[in-house]
């Protein structure tokens, strides 16, 4: 994990934090990776926070451990 903003590589749902609300986030949104915790991920995407699902962690580039 680094300090940077990377590109979402496919288009993947996430939850906004600490709301809850599902958002769709598209291929090619700019995030910074905050937080890598059981498999999810934490994201800074245009202000907010919102989490994904480990599942999705390809759309970030990354792997998980099963």
């Amino acid at each position: 994990m680094n300090n940077e903003f990377i590109d979402i590589l496919k288009e993947c749902n996430g939850y906004l934090i600490p709301s809850g609300d599902k958002i769709k986030l598209k291929k090619g949104t700019k995030v910074k990776i905050t937080q890598s915790l059981g498999g999810d991920f934490t994201l800074y995407v245009n202000g907010n926070l919102v989490k994904i699902n480990g599942k999705d962690a390809d759309a970030l580039g990354e792997k998980i451990d099963k």
